[in-house]
């Protein structure tokens, strides 16, 4: 079977699977985050219902486009609060 490969939603940079081998339903990629939604309540793209675990949307994005947009992305903590990325990415980031 082929590696999947999949591309930034927002700037369609192709990326590879973090790790062979593994389920293809499960793909942690290289660069980049991995989402997957299984509907939401309110969206006028896909709410699907009855809900299955069938039926769900994937999304990637890069990591450098994630970082360009990060003000929009809420970081939440292991103790519930809620914190900008930025302070987290200047731990992390070299």
């Amino acid at each position: 079977m082929s590696k999947p490969y999949f591309r930034c939603i927002v700037c369609d940079h192709q990326l590879e699977p973090a790790i062979d081998g593994i389920d293809d339903r499960i793909v942690p990629v290289h660069g980049g985050l991995f989402f997957r939604a299984f509907g939401n309540y309110g969206s006028t793209l896909f709410d699907p219902s009855p809900r299955s675990a069938e039926s769900h949307l994937e999304i990637v994005i890069c990591d450098p486009c994630a970082v360009r947009r990060q003000e929009r992305i809420r970081l939440f903590l292991e103790d519930g609060t809620v914190a900008p990325l930025a302070g987290y990415l200047a731990r992390c980031l070299p």
